[in-house]
């Protein structure tokens, strides 16, 4: 095809520069289709505790922050592990710990994860 195309083309040079952009344009855009089709991830569809811990979040309407912090205390992270982890300090590690107690009516992280358990 390329051969085809400077024979007819030559001496027009210009038209051989827009030939040639266009076909580089549909390869590239046929090849981002086909990436797109074999190599991104296909989501995955959440397991019945994933969507029940994600209405308990909904439902008590936490923060992007204080789900962060909820997860790592489901993880067992104190709260010194959860500011080195989320490079925050441990005065607002303490602040959101807070805020998740009082939006969920648990009196301490004990019950917190007692709640979260029986999920």
């Amino acid at each position: 095809m390329g051969n085809l195309a400077g024979i007819i083309l030559n001496g027009q040079l210009i038209l051989l520069i827009i030939v040639a952009s266009i076909c580089f344009v549909v390869t590239f855009v046929v090849f981002f289709m086909l990436y797109n089709k074999l190599y991104m991830p296909v989501p995955q569809s959440l397991s019945s505790q994933e969507k029940r811990l994600l209405a308990f979040v909904q439902s008590h309407e936490l923060s992007s922050r204080e789900i962060e912090v909820l997860s790592l205390i489901r993880e067992g992270a104190s709260n010194g592990e959860i500011s080195a982890k989320l490079f925050i300090s441990e005065n607002t590690v303490k602040f959101h710990v807070h805020n998740i107690l009082k939006k969920t009516g648990c009196s301490n992280r004990k019950e917190l994860l007692a709640t979260l358990n029986r999920l």
